[in-house]
């Protein structure tokens, strides 16, 4: 098991370094091609034709072609004194005064968050992990494994709130060097419709530095494939709960593959085998032990694991309810807990034992299951006090097992904790201002006084000085408390700020050499592909996904079932120029609106809800723009948006027999698809707000009623304090542009026509009769028809079918929806993406 060699105590972590000057070292360190014939580009030739780059088809993963990170990129991450706080859901919120009072809003703003009442849910967690090493994070559900591993990944949710930090390579993680991180999560997040190769091919276009050819980046892929034990799977596609693709372990493996493409030197996975036998669980730990052994951190979260799974692991920090019952050696576990009372019985497996010691299931002689958890949850934490970063390893702290066998037998008070380390303490030394302090390595060793506290600079920050102060006496009030993160009675804190600052500029901070965090910094490009390489990408990406949406049977069916009915209902009455034909035409004219608009807005509202946890993974691992997925997205649903509908346009409108011109079919066909995609624009908007579909499509349902029933068919008179609704709703625009369309400007004759009966009876029936619209076969030859003059108040239009002045604002007015709302959901997308 390798061991790297015992030096600086600070925890750090470097960015993982993509080697783009020999990437043919990838593989058994010798240069390898593609297969010839190959074409250059064209992704589903590549798919097709790619073999196994070893020449055999084993499924083992063999990880001895991977490339190893130099000791200049090797990363330390370091975990000190982390705490989480999550909002409190079911606390009883203040009333609306409370919220909006001065008092209220003044706390808000100088203090910049909130103060509602929250839950914590880890507390004061430190550790380690150093390149080479395999640290497990265990503990029951609910004990803080994945909220713990989301916050060293940076992936942790915006409402909550973090205390302490995480440092790499002795710095805060940056967007950047996030970027440059493995982060599988526990489901794995890769498009079902993909297949193995596709899923790499793609993550590697976007994600591999842009100085790599693209020779270079599919020689990467090969190698992953084959080191993974992907060939046999390569072309076959991930699969899902309706379609089947490769097997679980498959999937997971296809998952840790597409985030070793950057070669990462730190990886982290949370419960990598979860759902998998035992066999296949195996195979995964021993791929992540020898990724390890290359010079990575590796960080996972593990459930569960048998005895061969627990194996594996370098170091354990096992959790119960948020707090750290053990850290230190994986294999010194047993012992540490045998030495403070709690032996592990025979025949038991090693991992279930202390997974029960952390759910308070195990009693000792003395106290109950969760006495004994809550004894020691306080005894570990007294013990890790002065031991953050290596926990228990008596293989290079022997004097560890004199304390803990101190602090079984007195207690754990942090009183007797303090006798119990005795000599072994630091010691703080002092001036008399108290404006520097010296400590040793990064244990967090207070002044605590009388006055205020302020929060400790990190040993980092403290080292980073450069500079040692002379040995005194503390002054009176103050004493020495080697507990609590804090200190108190002097202003030091700006000082230590501000030379820290400056020494870290300066190369000095850290425990890392100034080199290897000049490495960790720099960033040559942003993104691995330009801006247009990653429309084209994503563009291509998009469409495969969707290879069995598009023209999908049960799509045309519906358009084309429905289209003909339509047409057989209107049947020709776009030729009928009367009163009666024209509220005919007026009808299938809207029908068609609606029913496209309907269909567009309530399909869209599940776009970026579906693609969301794929949106911000790849947004957090640094894959593309924002900007670029955005459009390639939208570029990619043109396809389908005017297959489908123009089928449905152009069957209607013959049937129906609207106006036979060119221009006039074209400019009813732009009109319909310009307010079908206004109409998928407000779907997407709805969608990426809310990110529920079930509470936008109750959103949309609203909008869209009023949209329809402030459009000018079913309510020709809207009382005038609420008729301002009709200017925005985009289908009275559409409306009024077809009808325009439709009546060639008002050039055509419209015709008012009567029965003619005469009134023979006396009673006035006949007369009521002959007040009856009916449309004859030739109206302008019949004697009981009138040319009309004014169409819109024969019809109860709300716009005059006659103005182009009107037709053409209307037409601007649609246009200026579609840019709007389609900027607006950018800017919604964003705001859901801040923090990436």
């Amino acid at each position: 098991m390798h061991r790297p060699s015992n030096g600086t105590h600070s925890l750090n972590i470097q960015a993982s370094g993509i080697s783009s000057r020999n990437p043919s070292s990838l593989i058994n360190g010798q240069e390898h091609s593609m297969e010839e014939g190959r074409p250059d580009d064209g992704l589903h030739e590549v798919a097709l034709e790619l073999g196994d780059a070893d020449g055999n088809s084993d499924s083992v993963p063999n990880l001895s072609n991977m490339e190893s990170i130099p000791e200049s990129r090797r990363v330390s991450i370091e975990i000190q004194g982390l705490s989480a706080y999550v909002p409190d859901l079911f606390a009883k919120k203040p009333s609306v005064w409370q919220r909006i009072k001065p008092s209220s809003i003044r706390r808000k703003v100088t203090q910049g968050t909130s103060s509602g009442p929250e839950n914590q849910i880890l507390f004061n967690v430190s550790g380690c992990v150093k390149p080479g090493e395999v640290l497990a994070l265990m503990g029951p559900s609910g004990s803080g494994k994945t909220t713990l591993l989301s916050i060293m990944g940076g992936r942790q949710q915006r409402s909550m709130r973090v205390s302490g930090q995480v440092l790499f390579n002795g710095q805060p993680l940056t967007k950047s060097m996030k970027r440059k991180i493995g982060y599988v999560m526990q489901d794995d997040l890769l498009y079902e419709s993909l297949t193995v190769y596709e899923t790499l091919y793609y993550a590697a276009m976007l994600r591999l530095p842009r100085d790599m050819s693209r020779q270079e980046k599919l020689d990467r892929v090969i190698a992953v494939i084959s080191s993974l034990g992907l060939t046999k799977c390569k072309d076959t596609i991930i699969g899902g709960f309706f379609r089947r693709g490769i097997s679980g372990g498959e999937r997971k493996r296809a998952s840790v593959g597409h985030e070793l493409l950057i070669n990462p030197s730190t990886l982290f996975l949370d419960e990598p085998t979860s759902g998998l036998d035992s066999t296949t669980a195996m195979h995964l730990l021993e791929t992540l032990r020898t990724l390890a052994q290359g010079g990575r951190a590796v960080v996972t979260t593990i459930h569960q694991p048998s005895s061969r799974l627990y194996q594996q692991l370098d170091k354990l920090l096992l959790l119960s309810g948020g707090h750290a019952l053990y850290y230190g050696d994986a294999q010194q576990a047993v012992d540490y807990f045998e030495r403070v009372g709690y032996p592990i019985p025979p025949r038991v497996n090693a991992a279930d034992f202390i997974l029960d010691l952390a759910s308070g299931e195990i009693s000792s002689k003395t106290r109950n299951g969760e006495t004994s958890r809550r004894h020691l949850v306080a005894l570990t934490e007294a013990f890790l006090t002065d031991r953050p970063v290596d926990g228990f390893n008596p293989s290079q702290d022997p004097e560890g097992f004199q304390v803990l066998e101190t602090l079984s037998k007195r207690g754990s008070s942090p009183s007797l904790h303090k006798r119990a380390m005795g000599a072994n303490l630091p010691v703080i030394y002092s001036g008399k201002n108290l404006s520097l302090m010296e400590m040793d390595d990064n244990r967090r060793l207070m002044v605590e006084g009388s006055g205020g506290s302020d929060a400790l600079p990190s040993a980092a920050a403290v080292a980073a000085l450069g500079g040692r102060v002379g040995s005194g006496e503390l002054p009176p009030g103050y004493r020495f408390n080697p507990y609590q993160a804090q200190y108190s009675g002097m202003d030091v804190s700006a000082e230590v700020d501000a030379r820290s600052t400056r020494g870290l500029k300066n190369g000095t901070g850290g425990a890392a050499g100034g080199g290897s965090n000049a490495e960790l910094l720099r960033e040559e490009h942003r993104w691995g592909a330009p801006f247009w390489a990653q429309v084209g990408f994503l563009f291509q990406r998009s469409l495969r996904t969707r290879r069995f949406e598009t023209l999908s049977t049960q799509d045309l069916f519906q358009f084309i079932t429905i289209a003909i009915l339509a047409g057989l209902f209107w049947l020709q009455k776009g030729q009928d120029n009367t009163v009666a034909g024209s509220r005919d035409v007026l009808g299938v004219l809207f029908f068609m609106l609606m029913f496209l608009s309907f269909r567009s807005l309530f399909v869209s509202l599940f776009t970026f809800p579906q693609e969301q946890r794929h949106m911000l993974k790849e947004r957090a691992s640094g894959l593309y723009r924002l900007s670029a997925f955005y459009l390639a997205r939208l570029l990619s649903d043109f396809p389908m948006d005017l297959t489908i509908p123009t089928g449905f346009i152009i069957i209607v409108y013959f049937m129906a027999g609207l106006r036979y011109n060119a221009l006039a079919f074209f400019g009813m066909y732009g009109t319909l698809l310009l307010s079908m995609f206004v109409a998928q624009s407000l779907g997407l908007l709805l969608g990426s707000w809310f990110m529920n579909p079930k509470t936008a499509q109750t959103v949309a349902a609203v909008l869209m009623l009023t949209i329809v029933l402030t459009g000018g068919f079913f309510v020709s008179d809207i009382p005038p304090w609420i008729s301002w609704i009709k200017w925005l709703s985009y289908i009275y625009y559409a409306l009024g542009i077809m009808l325009y369309i439709q009546y060639d400007g008002g050039n055509t004759v419209v015709y008012s026509c009567f029965n003619g009966a005469v009134d023979s009876t006396g009673t006035g029936a006949d007369m009521a009769a002959q007040c009856l619209q009916t449309n004859p076969p030739n109206p302008e030859s019949n004697s009981n028809c009138y040319p009309v003059e004014d169409l819109q108040s024969s019809l109860g239009l709300l716009q005059d079918p006659s103005s182009g002045s009107d037709a053409l604002r209307n037409g601007f007015v649609l246009l200026g929806f579609l840019i709007v709302l389609r900027v607006a959901v950018y800017y919604v997308l964003r705001r859901k993406t801040s923090g990436f």
